[in-house]
């Protein structure tokens, strides 16, 4: 009985640094994987958008993002939906310029407007963005799931600011 009580206790400790240490292997890839900057985005039309952006992948594994949507909302309702054209990989020890080719599907044509105008006026508030995709890290897949957060919030995760919005 006693070892039967002890191998309980090792297996929840083991279990318990495995945990620990998984969190500390997701803060390590955190900053080996690293957004830089905007550079440039390319509109077309109503159907999408493109973006180049600066990145650096320090890990030993590739990243792939195979799916995508971020959805923007103003006041609750939805305004307009970006999704991922293609996959998006990310070399391993990488670090460079991606584009990012996305569809656009706008939900609300009168509340697009509105919010256009108030990103031309820096107004960002009563703004949010949920996000949606599924990545691959190496063998592992991994679901990433936003919701509802404020778009200011969200530029910062990035280190974007609003004037560099308003200024694209």
């Amino acid at each position: 009985m006693k070892r039967f009580v002890l191998l309980i206790v090792v297996a929840l400790c083991a279990t318990m640094f495995s945990a620990c240490n998984a969190e500390r292997q997701a803060e390590k890839l955190r900053e080996k994987i690293r957004f830089e900057s905007l550079d440039e985005i390319v509109p077309h039309g109503l159907s999408g958008v493109d973006a180049l952006i600066s990145v650096a992948n320090e890990t030993r594994h590739k990243i792939v993002l195979e799916d995508a949507e971020l959805t923007l909302r103003f006041r609750g309702s939805e305004v307009l939906t970006l999704q991922l054209r293609d996959v998006v990989e990310l070399p391993k020890r990488f670090e460079g310029q991606l584009e990012i080719s996305t569809r656009m599907n706008i939900r609300n044509p009168l509340s697009a407007a509105v919010v256009l105008a108030r990103v031309r006026n820096n107004q960002f508030d009563e703004m949010s963005v949920t996000v949606d995709a599924k990545a691959k890290v190496g063998p592992v897949r991994k679901n990433i799931y936003i919701a509802e957060m404020e778009l200011t919030k969200f530029l910062r995760k990035f280190a974007l600011t609003t004037e560099k919005i308003s200024e694209i």
